[in-house]
């Protein structure tokens, strides 16, 4: 998944260019089972011990307590597994509290800024050009930092890729394919980690829409970047501007 140095298309041009392979799409749906495993041992370990301690209680007492009681005993065990791990499954409170700051003044200031820096007319020039360039390209990577921060939190499982789906995969759709050539530039230039978890976010929200818009690969970029930034843009701007207006008037 990745464009040559020499493809380098303007995010104001509309649809974004790049195309997710069947290749992505196998590598998307192997880390998403081994996120749900590791969560399957979650749940399963906080009921694992129970049942262990039922059973050598059991065998202390010479098998006083009939394996029938067992058998109850783990399914109740394994009904409770399978609803720890579908409350880890669509825990919301990290969530809740990101979308909180990404909707906070600051945030969509941030956001207004990185927005403006993708559409800017020379912004294909900046790419030429990263270190002469840094400060037009600083706002850019004001809100990747935000965006790393929630593939940090589904990398280390206190988030699940539903949950984050569901809250930020707009977001991180139309960031990921708007400045797409931005970061793997960066990337070739600096280290080859850097936004990695930004990486991760997209490939785990992706495969989430993937499975649930009839494995259409297609729509994963079909996305108009150049609305999308206008979106943000206006976000910021409209309040101030309203605000504007109405002292004016007064």
């Amino acid at each position: 998944m990745g464009s040559t140095d020499s493809e380098l298309p303007d995010p104001s041009s509309g649809v974004a260019h790049e195309k997710i392979s069947d290749c992505d799409i196998w590598k998307f749906r192997k880390a998403e089972y081994l996120r749900r495993f590791r969560r399957s041992l979650l749940s399963i370990s906080s009921i694992g011990f129970a049942f262990l301690a039922i059973v050598i209680v059991a065998l202390k007492d010479n098998a006083s307590i009939s394996y029938w009681v067992l058998w109850i005993a783990f399914g109740i065990l394994c009904f409770q597994a399978g609803f720890d791990y579908r409350k880890r499954s669509y825990d919301s409170a990290l969530a809740l509290k990101i979308q909180d700051i990404w909707n906070d003044e600051k945030s969509k200031k941030i956001r207004h800024d990185a927005a403006k820096a993708l559409l800017n007319d020379d912004y294909i020039t900046y790419l030429c050009d990263l270190e002469k360039y840094k400060t037009q390209l600083d706002p850019i990577d004001d809100i990747l930092d935000i965006l790393i921060d929630i593939g940090f939190l589904l990398e280390g499982d206190q988030m699940s890729s539903r949950v984050a789906h569901h809250y930020f995969h707009h977001w991180v759709q139309g960031y990921w394919c708007s400045a797409h050539d931005y970061i793997k530039r960066k990337q070739d230039k600096d280290r080859r980690s850097l936004w990695q978890s930004f990486e991760s976010l997209f490939e785990a929200t992706s495969f989430i829409e993937y499975t649930r818009n009839n494995h259409d690969r297609r729509k994963l970029w079909s996305i108009d970047s150049s609305i999308f930034l206008n979106e943000e843009i206006i976000i910021w701007e409209k309040p101030h501007i309203d605000m504007h207006t109405k002292e004016q008037r007064a």
